[in-house]
Parts: C-alpha cells; structure tokens; sequence
C-alpha cells in the first residue's frame, strides 16, 4: 500500500493538538505519516511549545512566522502553504472551519483552500476537512460533524500534547475538549471523539471510526 500521509493546517502552535490531536495520533497509530502546519507563532516559547507537542504527537512540524492574531490571506502565506503541500504530499488535509469566528481561523482557511486548489496539479487532490471550533460554534450556528474518529485509546497521549503549550493556560482547552469529544463521542457511541466536516458537505454517517480514510 502507498504511503498515506495526513497533514493538518491550522493558525496558532495549540490548534491542531486541540482539534485534531487525537486523529493525528490515531493515523500515526495506523502507519500512517503525520505533519502539522503552523502559520503563525513561529519563534520564541511558542515555537518551543509547538515543537514539543508536535513530538508528543509524531508528526513533523512546519512551523511559519506570520503574525499572530493579524493574519492576512494574501500570496506570501499561500506559497508559504504551497511549498509545505509540495513538501509532505497530503492525502487527507485538515484545516479550520470558515465559519470558526477567530479571524486567524478563517484567514487560515483561506489561506489553505487557495494553496491546495493551486497544488491540486502536482499532487493531486486530497480530502479535505474541517476541525471544529471554540465551543462548537460559528458564525451561523453550531458545528455539526459529519466524520467521528473516535480517540479514546489515544487520550492521554492528546491531552499531553495539549499540556506541551503550558504558555496558553492549557487547563482551559482541555475542560473545553472533556465537553466536546465528549459529545461527539456520545454521537459516535464512544467515550471521546474528535469531530469534523468533510469539505463539501459529504457525510457517511454519525459513527465513529477508526481514522479519517474510512470516512473517503
């Protein structure tokens, strides 16, 4: 079998420990090759942070330097988005949803749909998903996954990837992951699950799996 490779996109050096942690170490878990990109954050004790949670996940981290909480779509973090699609050759690629109401978020979300639709030549074209978000709320309402992975076997590991970002009050997300997998693993009958929309609007059903290619 070729090699399957994941790759998250996401703005801030927590996000993907936080909405996809427990899928990217799920994939890991199942062979296959694991990258997080960082668009923003990228020196300091952030970047540290970063580093250590992307370790305690497995996966290979790319980690870019626009500003934090001013990022813009525009072509300088688009090729920056490019190269990295260039580099890892996703099969499945995760990312912010365009209703998350964090400006990063959609300005991420932008960044990556403009990359991807300009690598999709060389590469080809992954799967496409979206993460969910603070609360599980967007601009127009409530997230509504449409792909569970359930991450109960791999939780503790999630969590302490998420505690690597001890300079982000880490005790705050991780309440906020207990309520939020916590429901999407009742909707998957499972005790924790990660939730996600496959990007268009194509659903197989509530139910939990094992990662995200049994959603394809």
């Amino acid at each position: 079998m070729p090699e399957r490779r994941i790759l998250t996109i996401h703005a801030h050096p927590d996000d993907a420990e936080i909405w996809a942690g427990g899928a990217l170490l799920a994939h890991r878990a199942a062979g296959d090759l694991t990258a997080i990109c960082v668009l923003t954050g990228g020196d300091g004790a952030r970047a540290e942070e970063a580093q250590r949670g992307a370790d305690l996940l497995g996966a290979a981290l790319f980690h870019l330097s626009f500003p934090d909480r001013a990022l813009r779509f525009g072509p300088d973090p688009i090729e920056a988005v490019l190269r990295v699609l260039r580099e890892t050759r996703p099969g499945i690629v995760v990312t912010h949803w365009p209703e998350d109401l964090h400006p990063d978020h959609v300005a991420t979300w932008e960044i990556a749909r403009a990359a991807i639709t300009l690598a999709t030549s060389e590469i080809g074209r992954p799967a496409v998903f979206w993460s969910d978000t603070y609360g599980g709320l967007g601009a127009r309402g409530p997230f509504v996954a449409d792909c569970l992975v359930d991450v109960t076997g791999v939780w503790e590991q999630k969590r302490a990837a998420i505690l690597a970002h001890q300079s982000q009050d880490p005790e705050h997300y991780l309440q906020m992951m207990e309520s939020q997998c916590g429901l999407h693993g009742i909707h998957g009958q499972v005790r924790y699950a990660e939730g996600f929309i496959r990007v268009p609007f194509f659903s197989r059903g509530r139910k939990a799996m094992a990662t995200l290619w049994t959603h394809l």
